[in-house]
């Protein structure tokens, strides 16, 4: 299968908070951020998720960043590779206010490696 990515994607080196966790729109615990681009990451999530879904997701940052502890955004499904531990799976980011955005911009710029 052809890669599709537009963005290139960037693993995050060791951080004050490591792993950076994800959680739902309801505070439940979905993974650790695998990798991370502009537009999407991948998050080694604990079960399966269900692909093409639109939900919202809350990452804990690194670090206070702009006076944050978390952002917010709303994401696609795209793919998830179920496995018997954990189930990496692929979010596209469609909605997120621009301030979270320089964030994850920032994080890529200041933890991140080329994957």
């Amino acid at each position: 299968m052809q890669d599709q990515r537009i963005a290139n994607r960037w693993v995050l080196t060791e951080t004050p908070l490591s792993p950076l966790n994800v959680y739902n729109e309801y505070n439940e615990y979905l993974g650790e951020v695998g990798n991370i681009s502009e537009t999407g990451l991948c998050v080694f999530c604990l079960d399966p998720v269900h692909t093409s879904e639109t939900v919202q997701l809350k990452m804990d940052l690194p670090e206070k960043i702009k006076g944050k502890k978390q952002i917010k955004f709303k994401v696609n499904t795209v793919w998830c590779n179920e496995t018997d531990n954990l189930s990496p799976t692929g979010f596209h980011i469609i909605d997120i206010k621009n301030d979270d955005q320089q964030i994850i911009d920032y994080v890529i710029k200041e933890y991140g490696f080329l994957a």
